[in-house]
């Protein structure tokens, strides 16, 4: 347990008007929180302060929601319990809706509802409305009292007896639990009841006789609120509050924004009688939050905003109004409540909800170290406050509370803190123990760009594939590619803002774990650790740290910006600590190696280290805070630098009295309040300007800190530890932060050596507290606090502001096992191959995200085994989206990836020593480009007897209110709607007649919603048969029994009935059927594989919308399958148990009541396009104005006419913020029309005052729907747009659009080029001569008339636009790319290096340099074609870094670096060979294998990375490298190229000198021309030299082709023998003594040309391989698999080989030849990251394509 500083608790508050016994009684929870002698253990500091700290200048009280409620466990199955997290939770509203919706749920089912927030006022309310529900207080008194502003006497009256209630029931927990509200309403920490208490008895001090001066006092309070809301807002049009109404938010604008004004105006929501004057009591529970006691509401409160409106606004039956919407809004209301009461009977209640006080962020961290039963120090409550945030043991040690949750909503919070300190904070309590937990809603109320589509990516610091990677977690429409939630009616929002109008965008993401949505992986609970090749994750982590602290720069405010540039700068909501937090969560989630670790860390370091200083920095501004993060890199266990190693001794200073310096300490500086006064001072103009801590050393350094801590109240030393380390206690101060006088306490983690090292005097070092600089802060503070934005400042030896104590490391969580995982062997179908390694994730070139997976399958099984080394191949298929299956032999088995894959493109690698197989995938991602859940787009898990939709959200249909179809108002909404659940891709696919897949089955659904309703003219359907167009059979009929409002959703469900055609059906229902088939049947045609998509969609229909449960002899339990059959006429793809079951709509209509036992209840609606992923409004809406739709919709052809026409502008840049809004008027309707050629051709319909201009668009039919009536009795129904356009006369449209402005001048003096002219008021101008009138003289009065050309001036703006387009396009749109420096060769002196062609895209090339070590060594030459190096000179055994920066007129770009350690003497595997001429062939061989087993290379041509050149004579022969009788007398080319480049020429001795020496051996002996002798220890195990003639023999006895033949029979078989890879030789060598110039003898000449010249003799060559001389080069080869394996082993014999090519042997063109792998360590060419086997035995590389 480490040691912590105290602190004091603040002093207890009195609430006047209340006696003090009856708040405090001895004993209670009061006495023990507020007594001020009472001493808690507290450290002053947050243990994830991930967050910025902020200046709580200006502070909203949030106390009524402002979206609609949602019900949490929409993605639960109906038949399990849910532990749920509010983080925060808001007002009550969520949680009431949920219960309303579970009404048709089990009573029985357990809900456990854990709410945090971290202000007491929104818990008190909450607490006080759910308390008033179980006691049955009456409706409107509940109404009143959350709602409104100002109560009258009996509403003011229930709220008093209510609090006196609640303050008698909460005097001690165990009171409180003993009370009636304790069965259900729970405190998760004593704290949390002591703050509610205390609020509940200030609304109790607030009512008062409305004649005293407390009374007049708050009612000034509230009036002056009020009117300053009206007054800035008062206008506004509500399109936060409007998106209640959902898809009718257009409509319901006028009412809203109306009820908004009238709200603010009243503080009710309805009109008084007696106006203000009948409410004479103000409402406590609005002035009272978490910032003290005042008037601090939100300007954009609104009671309305909770509820859904859609169905009062989409009714068109009366007139909407006010009244109406707010009757509506209490019904709704009432049934919430209602509901609540239901199930929160005391004693039989499976209800729970708890409580917490608390900021989300530190009750996460609370929960997961109770979670982790880690003894540690607890953060505090909130920030700017030292309460420790203490969750209750009674609670959650004996009542079992949760500390992990099946389901956690996070609001709007990532809008506030980052989405990324959310994941870090909640995926740890995300619950696992079952498939269908762990779902996290994340929400969004701000447009973060300008591009919907990029809303997501920029909240997020990777893309998200590497998110989903790291962390485990991603967006459920990221893999769906679809969504079941409606935003469409936000994205008129935000589409019609200006383009840098950062306005409001409502998005709610619902993220899951990824394999959860495989049935055949998902039974795999702990997904095997995936591995990453450490320096593509130290890339990707730099990228991370680039994105996230980016912004930090300042000079990025001074580029130009563009339109679409970015609008968030993410580093104003992440710290140092949230990086570290980040990589710890990394580290411990794929359970790396501490060495493996290390090189991540230190790659990472490198790259950062490089771009904040070395050449061509691109992030110099990363110094200010590089020590906080090496702090918290330590302090998290993620790093320790070297520099915290050293043992730290302190002679002078505050630490001189300590005996042991920890390597990080905390420092805490006391703020005097006065320095704050230039904060206070600007509270309106700079509301939360970012804090940050600085230690500065006088003229040296200056280390900024962002992770800091701040209360209010003294710091005082009360003792030293065993160290002499002071022990610090905080005593907060009482009162409010806005107006108490107390000094605020800072502290933050320093790096100890900071204080100590670079400055010797310790008075040189200041401790500061500044504003982080930023242009608004910088605009706003600079001329009052200095260019630093300091605070305050003070020297380390400033013992009565400064203190310092010690820091200890965080709990280390424990890495997980490196072991792997066993497959287990249900859905295997019997025996295994093996196991299954790992997963590697291989990044993509500039490691921003994962490009493939590559998964090892170890075969162990001894069968499996023998087939694979005998030469099998493995047929591979994709068997889920996750999953592959191997099939070897009899035997087969899968493979598990963490996302998404492409099967089609697999590769697989064979490694048959080694024993493993790999197969490599592209990742699924991202969507459209590729789909992830293709083949299973529609997931129904089966686990835990239970089964569930996994992308489909549950509806309560039986709760849903209906869609009134038999009124016309429904096609002003309707159409567009459901049209739009197609992106733009897909309507430019169906324009196309490409639709596929997902978009066939959306066009099918909008036909059946629109034939429903009738919109389209015609008689509305209600009974549908999909009828597949090839076969014309039909096996699946819809009966629509209503329309409903999804409310939650913001669009519309079919409460439907399917009924499957089988053949074992069919003679069963036919008499009823016929009455079905005569009252009349819809048929839409379906196209290619749409009937398999949507008998895969009916079971996720099914389960989405059941009450009921399973049985136990489900067919889907039996089969193992969901769906049962996708074939036409295959079967029923339900199981039979919901067959019958809540089928009171078939019951409703005679023709169905007879069918009702054979269907099954589906809700089906829309499938929406993810507006995160790809564009959904049509190209030509938006910001434009004005502009018509570019697509009409007709159920033939599904193309949503929404356009721009849909919201007229009012105002540049007042779209949808103040203004009057003009809907557009949209006509459906069946009527004659002439038809000429594709288009139809219709008048304009003319009303006073206004035109209407109907628009029409060709329809080119996909789609048909037939009847079952005649076809001539049907007509074809036309989508009609109508765009509203108001009528003036000519001359005042001419008037205003020119702005005439007339002005008169007097002629004053004139010469041939310029008049001087004089205005009425001394105005003086020049004028040009040339413009003024024919007979002007000096005196001569004109007017000149001024107008401005908007033509012209829009013609203009509208080049300069396009011309901006084309230079983006031209020049902006492709950068250079970094150079990728790769390694060619290595020895021991020098080193070679290449890199792909440069790619300069539209720049211009300056220079291209080469640096080794971080110094410049020299510029390539040539560098737009030179695309290699080589680097001498280099010593023996060293370590050098490589890099290159690429300069171009676009900027700089620095290479990877590459690290390279050259060769030690023992190390032969850098030899690069050219042969020339060597005339004996068993020695050319010889030569040959030897290289080949020292994993050296050769070639007959000179290369750069060429290190000797091989001959026994300089004559060229015509076969090159070939021994051959008939030789040239003049030197070869090669030859000559070698002595010109000075490379050694030598003769084939000294390689085999080499390889039996094992070592690099001296070349002078071996030089050409001379004679080498044999070494005396060659080893003869491969060629004895007796077997072989001599040379003299061989050339006086026989010609050169005999001499080859007789050597190839002397060759024997070679024995397999794996190379030892475990042994490394390290022995030193050292460098030969001399170098020469030259390459031969001085006394060399040619030789003659006569063929019985003597040979030296040829040295024998181990045997170590069975790998023939023809077959070295091929190490791997790729050959497609199903259905006709392919394969070429590249380590079998030659009858092996050509018996596999008779079954089909690719040809050679298509076969990937990586270069031979090296002998110490068979390691596959295309995985060079495989760091985990070190015998890989031969591999073969297969092409899957």
């Amino acid at each position: 347990m480490r040691r912590r500083p105290t602190l004091i608790a603040p002093a207890p508050r009195s609430i006047p008007g209340l006696p003090t016994d009856d708040l405090y009684a001895p004993g209670d929870i009061d006495s023990a929180a507020h007594n001020p002698t009472t001493t808690a253990s507290f450290v002053l500091e947050s243990t994830t302060m991930a967050s910025p700290l902020y200046w709580p200048g200006k502070y909203y009280f949030y106390p009524v929601g402002n979206t609609p409620a949602v019900c949490l466990t929409r993605d639960l199955p109906p038949d399990a319990p849910a532990n749920v997290l509010l983080l925060p939770c808001g007002d009550p509203r969520n949680v009431l809706f949920t219960l309303f919706c579970e009404q048709s749920s089990s009573p029985s089912r357990k809900l456990d509802f854990t709410c945090c927030d971290y202000d007491q006022g929104v818990l008190a309310r909450n607490v006080l409305l759910l308390g008033m529900i179980m006691d049955e207080v009456p409706q409107t008194a509940m109404w009143d009292i959350f709602f409104h502003l100002y109560l009258d006497e009996s509403s003011s009256s229930i709220l008093l007896a209510q609090c006196r209630k609640l303050i008698a029931c909460s005097r001690t927990l165990e009171s409180w639990l003993a009370s009636p509200f304790g069965s259900v309403l729970r405190m998760g920490t004593v704290h949390t009841l002591s703050e509610l208490r205390r609020l509940w008895g200030s609304y109790i001090s607030d009512i008062t006789p409305i004649d005293s001066q407390h009374a007049h006092r708050i009612r000034r309070m509230v009036d002056d609120g009020r009117n300053a809301v009206l007054e800035q807002h008062g206008n506004s049009i509500m399109s936060s509050s409007a998106r209640s109404a959902g898809p009718l938010l257009l409509q319901a604008l006028p009412v809203l924004s109306d009820h908004f004004r009238r709200y603010w105006e009243t503080g009710t929501t309805l009109p008084q009688a007696g106006g203000l004057a009948a409410l004479p009591h103000v409402n406590p529970t609005f002035l009272h939050c978490r910032f003290g006691e005042g008037f601090r509401v939100h300007y954009g409160t609104h009671p309305m905003a909770p509820f859904h409106l859609a169905p009062y606004f989409g009714q068109g039956r009366v007139a909407t109004n006010i009244p109406g919407m707010v009757t509506a809004a209490k019904a709704q209301f009432q049934g919430w409540c209602k509901a609540f009461r239901a199930r929160s009977t005391p004693g039989e209640s499976a209800l729970t909800i708890r409580f917490i006080l608390g900021e989300a962020l530190n009750v996460a961290h609370a929960l997961h170290r109770w979670d982790k039963c880690e003894v540690f120090t607890t953060p505090p409550v909130a920030p700017w406050t030292s309460q420790p945030l203490e969750l209750c043991a009674a609670e959650y040690s004996g009542r079992h509370a949760p500390t992990s949750f099946d389901i956690i909503d996070t609001s709007n919070l990532s809008d506030h803190v980052g989405i990324l300190n959310i994941l870090l904070a909640t995926i740890p309590l995300l619950s696992s123990s079952t498939l269908w937990t762990g779902v996290l809603y994340t929400e969004s109320l701000v447009a973060q760009c300008s591009e919907p589509t990029t809303q997501l990516r920029e909240m997020l610091p990777a893309d998200l594939s590497a998110v989903a990677c790291l962390l485990g977690l991603c967006p459920v429409g990221l893999l769906s590619g679809f969504t079941t939630t409606c935003n469409i009616h936000d994205l008129l929002i935000v589409s019609s803002q200006d383009v840098d109008h950062k306005g409001p965008f409502h998005e709610i993401i619902t993220w899951r774990r990824p394999l959860t949505s495989d049935p055949r992986a998902a039974f795999l609970r702990q997904h095997r650790l995936l591995e990453f090749e450490p320096a593509q994750l130290a890339s990707l982590l730099y990228g991370v740290y680039c994105r996230l602290f980016g912004g930090e720069d300042p000079f990025q405010f001074l580029k130009p910006s563009h339109r679409d540039t970015r609008m968030r700068v993410l580093s104003r909501t992440y710290t140092r600590e949230t990086f570290a937090f980040f990589l710890r969560s990394i580290q411990t989630r794929h359970g790396f190696t501490d060495d493996e670790w290390s090189r991540v860390m230190e790659d990472f370091l490198v790259q950062l280290n490089e771009a904040s200083s070395g050449p061509g920095a691109r992030f110099p501004f990363d110094n200010t805070y590089h020590q906080d993060l090496s702090a918290q890199l330590y302090r998290h266990g993620v790093h320790t630098y070297p520099v915290y190693r050293q043992t730290l001794v302190a002679n002078s200073g505050p630490l001189a009295q300590w005996t042991s310096i920890p390597p990080v300490v905390r420092v805490y500086l006391t703020v005097p309040r006065e320095k704050l006064v230039a904060l206070r001072d600007n509270t309106d103009r700079l509301p939360t300007p970012p804090l940050h801590g600085v230690i500065r050393g006088l003229g040296s350094y200056d280390c900024g800190f962002e992770s800091v801590d701040a209360t209010l109240g003294n710091l005082r030393v009360v003792g030293r530890d065993a160290v002499g380390a002071p022990i610090v206690a905080v005593q907060e101060a009482p009162g409010d932060l806005g107006v108490t006088e107390t000094p605020i306490v800072v502290s933050f983690v320093v790096p100890t050596w900071v204080l100590i090292q670079p400055v010797q005097d310790p008075g040189a070092v200041l401790v500061e507290l500044c504003v982080k600089s930023s242009p608004a802060t910088a605009a706003v503070l600079l001329p009052v606090l200095g260019l630093r934005l300091s605070i305050f400042a003070t020297p380390l030896t400033d013992a009565e502001h400064v203190h310092i104590a010690r820091e200890e490391r965080l709990p280390g969580a424990a890495s997980p096992s490196r072991n792997t995982v066993p497959s287990e062997a249900r859905d295997q179908g019997g025996p295994q191959i093996g196991k299954q390694a790992f997963a590697r994730a291989e990044l993509d070139a500039s490691a921003a995200m994962v490009s493939s997976f590559t998964a090892r399958l170890l075969v162990e099984d001894i069968d499996s085994r023998a087939t694979f080394s005998g030469g099998a191949v493995p047929v591979v298929t994709q068997q889920s989206p996750f999953t592959m299956r191997i099939a070897l032999g009899k035997r087969a088995q899968d493979v598990t990836y963490p996302l998404p894959v492409v099967g089609e493109q697999q590769k697989i690698r064979l490694a048959r020593k080694s024993g493993y197989i790999e197969v490599v995938v592209p990742v699924a991602m991202p969507f459209p480009k590729v789909w992830g859940l293709k083949s299973s787009p529609f997931p129904v898990i089966h686990a835990d007897s239970t089964v569930f939709s996994w992308n489909l959200h549950r509806v309560f249909l039986d709760h849903m209110p209906a869609v009134d179809t038999s009124t016309s108002h429904r096609a002003v909404w309707f159409n567009p709607h459901v049209s739009l659940q197609m992106s733009r891709r897909e309507r430019k696919m169906r324009e196309e007649g490409a639709l596929e897949g997902l978009g066939l089955v959306k066009d099918s659904i909008h036909a059946i919603l629109v034939r429903f309703t009738g919109i389209q003219g015609g008689s509305p359907a209600r009974v549908f048969a999909l009828r597949d167009e090839t076969s014309g059979e039909s096996d699946m009929i819809f009966f629509v029994s209503k329309l409903r409002y999804d409310l939650a959703a913001h669009t519309v469900v079919c409460d439907a009935f399917v009924l499957p055609l089988t053949k074992a059906l069919m003679p069963m229902i036919r008499p009823w059927f016929r009455a079905v088939v005569a009252d009349g049947i819809e048929n839409i045609r379906v196209y290619g594989d749409e009937v398999r998509t949507w008998k895969q969609l009916l079971p996720a229909l099914a389960e989405r919308c059941r009450t009921w449960k399973h049985g136990p002899e489900c067919e889907y339990a039996k089969a193992g399958k969901i769906p049962l059959e996708l074939d036409i006429a295959a079967g029923d793809p339900l199981c039979s148990c919901g067959r019958g079951r809540d089928v009171e709509g078939m019951h409703q209509v005679k023709p169905w009541k007879s069918l009702a036992p054979f269907v099954t209840r589906i809700a089906l609606s829309p499938l929406f396009a993810v507006s995160y992923l790809e564009p959904v409004l049509p190209e030509d809406f938006g910001r434009g104005g004005g502009r018509s739709p570019s697509n009409s919709l007709h159920a033939d052809r599904s193309i949503p006419g929404m356009g721009a026409a849909a919201v007229e502008r009012c105002g540049e840049g007042e779209i949808l913020s103040k203004g009057t809004l003009w809907p557009t008027s949209v006509h459906f309707g069946m009527e004659e029309h002439q038809q000429q050629g594709n288009c139809e051709m219709r008048d304009l319909r003319l009303r006073p005052g206004s035109r209407e201009e109907v628009l029409t668009r060709p329809v080119q039919k996909r789609r048909r729907i037939e009847s079952g009536k005649p076809e001539e009795n049907q007509s074809e129904a036309r989508v009609i747009w109508t765009r509203r356009v108001n009528v003036e006369p000519s001359h005042e449209r001419a008037q205003r659009e020119s702005g005439v402005d007339s002005f008169m001048f007097t002629v004053g003096k004139l010469d041939a080029g310029m008049a001087i002219l004089l205005g009425e008021r001394a105005h003086l101008i020049e004028f040009p001569s040339l413009l003024l009138p024919p007979g002007v003289s000096t005196g001569s009065i004109v007017n000149i008339s001024v107008q401005r050309n908007v033509t012209e001036e829009k013609r203009r703006e509208a080049e300069f636009w396009t011309l901006q387009d084309d230079i983006l396009e031209e020049f902006g749109t492709r950068v250079p790319e970094p150079p990728n420096l790769q390694l060619r060769n290595v020895t021991q002196t020098s080193v070679t290096l290449e890199w792909p062609r440069l790619e300069l895209a539209t720049a211009k090339l300056r220079s291209l340099d080469l640096y080794r070590d971080r110094q410049r060594v020299a510029a390539i030459p040539s560098p737009l074609t030179n695309t290699s190096t080589k680097v001498s000179g280099l010593q023996l055994d060293t370590e050098y870094t490589f890099q290159l920066v690429l300069r171009t007129t676009a900027g700089v770009y620095p290479s990877n670096v590459l690290r390279v350690r050259t060769h030690t003497m023992s190390d032969t595997s850098g030899i690069s060979v050219c042969f020339g001429t060597v005339e004996d062939e068993v020695l050319l061989e010889n030569a040959k294998m030897a290289l080949r087993e020292m994993g050296a290379k050769w070639s007959d041509k000179i290369q750069i990375d060429t290190t000797h050149f091989v001959c026994t004579t300089p004559a060229a022969t015509p076969s090159g490298a070939q021994a051959s009788g008939s030789i040239i007398t003049g030197p070869g080319v090669e030859y000559q190229k070698a002595l010109q480049l000075s490379i050694p020429v030598v003769q084939p001795h000294w390689i085999l000198a080499c390889h039996a020496e094992k070592k690099m051996m001296p070349i002078r002996p071996f030089y050409l021309g001379e004679n080498p002798a044999a070494p005396s220890h060659y080893r003869p195990q491969s060629m004895s030299q007796a077997n072989l003639p001599s040379s003299s023999q061989r050339s006086s006895t026989s010609s050169p082709t005999q001499q080859k033949h007789a050597a190839n029979q002397r060759i024997p078989e070679e024995a397999e023998s794996p190379p030892d890879e475990g042994e490394d030789e390290d022995e030193d060598a050292q460098r030969l003594g001399r170098t020469r110039k030259g390459t031969m003898s001085k006394n060399f000449r040619f030789p003659s040309p006569s063929p019985t010249q003597p040979v030296p003799p040829v040295p024998s060559i181990p045997q170590t391989s069975t790998t023939a001389p023809s077959e070295a080069s091929q190490a791997t080869a790729e050959a497609p698999l199903p259905p006709s394996p392919k394969p070429e082993d590249a380590e079998e014999d030659k009858n092996e080989e050509a018996e596999l090519t008779t079954v089909g042997m690719v040809a050679p063109s298509a076969v990937e030849v990586p270069p031979p792998p090296p002998v110490d360590k068979e390691r596959s060419p295309a995985s060079p990251n495989d760091t985990g086997d070190d015998d890989l035995g031969e591999t073969e590389e297969i092409s899957l394509n």
